[in-house]
């Protein structure tokens, strides 16, 4: 996605680097304590436990296999915003390697993480904890709300996410793994639906596909935290919640690069809101390989450094 590059794309006037000011909920199974999840990140006072009503929403790593994923919040955390450092490359190369602390680096570095424990399972079926914490996360003000889950639709989360996207808060949620077809909450047009690509730039076999889709974003054998060798193991994971953890670091971005303020005056000023012009801009923006199938895989591949970079001379004649 070019992260590395555009981390290094000098500011316009008001913006911060590394996801600073930004506010993602992560609507997952919780964490673990783990030197790539660093709490330095952390907004404990606003973490919401709703499995268990009180918890401080860590994730206890139980559950029987094929009904829950113990471990898979920490993983998809580390992908977002773990805070891993890259050794420097000459411009426009990639990145040389990972730097302390940890060993992943995450797309929003420097965002401000709130964990919300509200699934045991990334396959849902009742969606009412999730609608929860889509309400938590308007409520408390954050600015993107994440969720790599899917399965099937609520009236009442469906409900809670048209009120979080009429707030300017930017919802993203999982295409789907090994279906035939988009899942809910993606399916709702109110998210950005992702679908995942490998390295090669083509699409994982396991994604799901379809109109609902916008983007696309790496989730074949991603580096992750492995929470089951805590404080510091890592491994790899594929998945749609991988691009979508991917896409929300990419919100975070976005947002503290322009300034939060400003993007939503702009969209205001256009008649439309946040979620909608960070979609247009994405998918704008976005890479599409010669054949890029666009009608079940989005745009294209989320291109972070373009996604920035073309919006530099829009933003300094506007402000």
């Amino acid at each position: 996605m070019k992260a590395d590059v555009a981390w290094h794309l000098p500011l316009p006037v008001g913006g911060t680097p590394n996801g600073q000011g930004s506010l993602i909920a992560h609507l997952d199974t919780g964490y673990v304590l783990h030197d790539d999840l660093d709490q330095v990140n952390f907004v404990h006072l606003l973490k919401r436990d709703f499995i268990t009503r009180g918890g401080d929403a860590s994730d206890p790593l139980k559950g029987l296999p094929l009904v829950s994923n113990p471990g898979h919040g920490t993983k998809t955390g580390s992908v977002m915003m773990s805070r891993g450092n890259v050794a420097p490359a000459p411009f426009p190369s990639t990145s040389s390697g990972t730097t302390g602390p940890g060993e992943i680096t995450g797309v929003a570095r420097e965002a401000s993480y709130v964990p919300i424990r509200c699934i045991k399972s990334v396959m849902v079926i009742f969606a009412g904890d999730i609608a929860k914490g889509v309400q938590h996360a308007t409520a408390k003000g954050c600015h993107v709300v994440s969720m790599s889950l899917g399965g099937f639709g609520a009236t009442a989360l469906r409900k809670a996410i048209e009120v979080a996207v009429n707030n300017h808060l930017v919802v993203v949620a999982a295409a789907g793994n090994h279906c035939f077809a988009v899942v809910y909450p993606a399916r709702y047009p109110e998210c950005i639906a992702m679908a995942a690509s490998n390295v090669h730039n083509v699409p994982w076999t396991g994604s799901a596909s379809g109109k609902p889709v916008a983007l696309t974003a790496p989730g074949e054998d991603v580096w992750t935290a492995e929470p089951t060798r805590a404080p510091s193991g890592t491994g790899t994971g594929s998945g749609t919640s991988y691009a979508t953890a991917h896409m929300a670091g990419v919100a975070a971005l976005w947002m503290s690069f322009f300034g939060r303020r400003f993007l939503v005056d702009l969209a205001t000023h256009q008649g439309a809101i946040l979620q909608e012009l960070l979609r247009e801009h994405a998918m704008a923006t976005a890479y599409s390989p010669p054949g890029w199938d666009t009608k079940n895989y989005g745009s294209g591949i989320v291109d972070v450094y373009k996604l920035l970079s073309n919006g530099q001379e829009q933003a300094a004649g506007l402000r």
